[in-house]
């Protein structure tokens, strides 16, 4: 490991494994993805196609940083299977205990405060927020008193999203809740959240 400062309080850290496993090699491969057309159209800027909801992020290109101006959360660009990819390593290395534990820090997270998605904006616009940061294509949600239910076609990081919708449920209702939740052959993602008792 390398160690670099690279101005006062601001240091690079470098690692890298000389050889890796074999086992890792064989877990850890990305799978090309696949983009599926979702029924969302995201007004585009006419100068370089982006969606024009990317204005609602403030980018430091100088530093590197893109900030969410919405809510002050830094944001991150990565490839729609990552996360779900080293969770899956992790559950086969470890066990089944993995999926739950994502879950419950995803949870205890979105409770505290944390909640990247605001799932009291009301369907079309969740819709949108997830379009375009390319989670998936909501096909239903419901957010009540006693429960919250979510299906996303094209869906990923479905660990994060079971525990974000399951904390932001428990933070909006108070209480401890249940959930439950699929994930299908076509990678769509249903999760169900109950109020507890």
């Amino acid at each position: 490991m390398a160690i670099e400062e690279k101005s006062p309080g601001v240091y690079e850290f470098t690692t890298h494994w000389a050889t890796y496993p074999e086992v890792l090699k064989e877990r850890m491969v990305l799978e090309e993805y696949q983009p599926e057309q979702g029924d969302v159209e995201l007004e585009r800027c006419a100068t370089c196609d982006s969606p024009l909801l990317l204005r609602q992020c403030e980018w430091d290109l100088e530093r590197g940083i893109i900030t969410n101006r919405r809510n002050g959360y830094r944001m991150t660009i990565l490839g729609p299977g990552l996360m779900d990819t080293v969770f899956e390593a992790l559950e086969w290395e470890l066990g089944e205990t993995i999926p739950r534990a994502v879950v419950e820090a995803q949870r205890e997270l979105a409770r505290d405060g944390f909640r990247p998605l605001d799932f009291s904006c009301g369907f079309e616009e969740l819709k949108l927020q997830l379009a375009l940061r390319g989670l998936g294509n909501l096909r239903e949600f419901r957010m009540e008193e006693r429960a919250a239910y979510l299906h996303i076609h094209n869906a990923c990081y479905h660990l994060s999203m079971v525990g974000l919708l399951q904390g932001s449920f428990e933070s909006e209702q108070g209480g401890e809740s249940r959930v439950t939740w699929e994930i299908g052959e076509d990678r769509s993602l249903a999760v169900e959240v109950k109020a507890a008792g």
